[in-house]
C-alpha cells in the first residue's frame, strides 16, 4: 500500500524540529550559567583594557573591578578609584575630552549592573565611540567629593 506524503514526512520534519530544538537548547545552554563575577583586576587586565579603550590612567587610579564577556563581540569593564581632583584631568586625556556628561542619567547604568548592590545616586555618565566600530562608555560615581569610583566599559560592536 502506498504511503502518503504527509505520513511520510510529517514524522521526518517533527524529528528535524526537536533536533534542532535540542541542539539549540544546549548550544544556549553552554553559556554563563550564573551572574557574572567581578574579579581585581589584575596588572595584564589593566594593560589590556587602556589599550582597547585609548586611555591612560592616573598613577593614583587604583583598578578594584573587573568583568569580561568574550565572544563574537568583546566586551571589558574596569572599575577604578582616584581622587576626585584627578578625574578632570583624566577626562581631559580620554576619548571623553570634548564629550559633555549627562548628569544623573539612567540609560548606562544598566551596563555596569554587577559592579553595585543599588546604582549611585550623583553620577555622571557618557558614551564616546572609537574606531573600528567600538565603544567606551563611562559611569562616574560623584557622591564622595574626596574620592572618586569610576566605571568604564569597553565593548565592540
Amino acid at each position: 500500500m502506498p504511503t502518503s506524503f504527509s505520513s511520510t514526512i510529517m514524522p521526518t520534519s517533527l524529528s528535524h524540529t526537536i533536533l534542532v530544538c535540542a541542539l539549540a537548547a544546549a548550544l544556549l545552554g553552554c553559556g554563563r550559567n550564573s551572574a557574572p563575577v567581578v574579579t581585581t583586576p589584575t596588572a595584564v587586565q589593566v594593560a589590556e583594557f587602556t589599550r582597547n579603550a585609548g586611555i591612560t590612567l592616573p598613577s593614583s587610579a587604583q583598578p578594584v573591578g573587573w568583568q569580561e564577556s568574550l565572544g563574537m563581540d568583546d566586551s571589558q569593564w574596569l572599575q577604578v578609584q582616584m581622587p576626585a581632583t584627578e578625574v578632570a584631568a583624566f577626562l581631559a586625556s580620554s576619548p571623553f575630552s570634548t564629550t559633555k556628561l549627562a548628569t544623573n542619567e539612567q540609560s548606562l547604568l544598566y551596563n555596569f549592573r554587577d559592579f553595585w548592590q543599588s546604582p549611585p545616586q550623583r553620577h555622571r555618565s557618557g558614551q564616546e565611540s572609537l574606531p573600528n566600530g567600538q565603544f567606551l562608555n563611562i559611569v562616574i560615581d560623584d557622591s564622595d567629593a574626596t574620592n572618586a569610583v569610576v566605571y568604564l566599559m569597553w565593548h565592540e560592536t
